[in-house]
């Protein structure tokens, strides 16, 4: 079976041009059949290249999908077969390395070799544990060091790429999530669904699912959760700078173009979430700036327009 990958071109090239990768498509969006269930997606610096990882299907082993943009088309050009269960994604800022969060590992990838079909495009396969959860990840943008999100260890894995060792691990709270820098580079904000016990929090989010029964044990909410990203590299386990509550289940983040806001995904409380992130360090209690009802279980988050509108 067949699953299904919705591209968004205009914000995949920025500006449409008149010809090569980035001209203008028929349609603002299209959709194009991939073998597996898209979960990341990271877009090379030039437009020209859309990579989407691919949980594994019936029948479909996980891997990379590899989509080549031209002439106003987008078509898929190969898979690239990955160990594990890829899922987060990221590139770096110079279009060099492809990072892919795989469960048990963080998989390091030659983009080149990737976008050619020649050669192993795996650099190294990094691991921490037999298997922490690994889910998102993000990469400074020089390059140097890369962070993921690992659900099962509670825990942001901190990763030196040159020498392809893991320098330790930031506590969090339960199951994190997303991975966001702020526009300087300086904080990485993550999300955790749910708040450790020793945090002292009060249990006030029902359990998740259809059928919960009564009685069932309630939970703390959980956090968007502050980072020293440079203490970060060399002291991990000291670089939790702010833990704010951010209702039930936060999961996944987006900041505005300026960075003076984030929005959250809360599915347990069937909400977005924004938080101004000046206060986060300086008025933790005031921080939070709104929460709106949305539908069901949101997960995916994006800003647009320069976080005017978010979907």
């Amino acid at each position: 079976m067949q699953a299904g990958l919705m591209v968004l071109l205009m914000a995949a090239g920025g500006r449409a041009e008149s010809a090569g990768c980035n001209a203008a498509a028929p349609n603002p969006s299209v959709l194009v059949e991939v073998p597996g269930h898209p979960f990341g997606v990271a877009i090379s610096p030039d437009g020209c290249w859309v990579f989407a990882t691919l949980v594994s299907a019936p029948g479909k082993p996980a891997g990379l999908a590899v989509l080549r943009r031209d002439g106003g088309r987008l078509t898929m050009e190969r898979v690239v077969r990955l160990a594990g269960e890829p899922t987060g994604i990221a590139i770096t800022r110079d279009g060099k390395r492809l990072l892919v969060a795989a469960g048990s590992a963080l998989e390091v990838l030659d983009a080149a070799r990737v976008v050619s079909g020649g050669g192993n495009p795996v650099e190294a396969t990094i691991r921490d544990g037999r298997n922490p959860g690994s889910v998102y990840v993000n990469v400074t943008g020089d390059g140097e060091f890369a962070f993921v999100s690992q659900e099962g260890a509670a825990a942001i894995a901190v990763i030196d790429l040159a020498k392809k060792t893991v320098v330790g691990r930031i506590p969090v709270g339960r199951a994190p999530i997303a991975l966001e820098f702020s526009l300087d580079g300086k904080l990485l904000y993550t999300t955790s669904q749910a708040a450790l016990k020793e945090w002292g929090w009060p249990d006030v989010c029902k359990p998740e699912g259809a059928r919960v029964p009564a009685g069932a044990p309630r939970h703390p909410e959980g956090a968007v959760v502050v980072i020293d990203a440079v203490k970060a590299r060399r002291d991990p386990a000291q670089a939790v700078v702010a833990r704010i509550p951010a209702a039930c289940s936060p999961v996944r983040l987006a900041m505005q173009s300026d960075g003076a806001r984030i929005f959250v995904t809360a599915r347990n409380s069937d909400a977005v979430l924004a938080f101004d992130t000046a206060k986060l360090l300086s008025d933790a209690e005031h921080a939070r700036i709104g929460m709106v009802p949305v539908g069901t279980a949101p997960v995916p988050v994006i800003a647009l327009r320069g976080g005017e509108t978010w979907w």
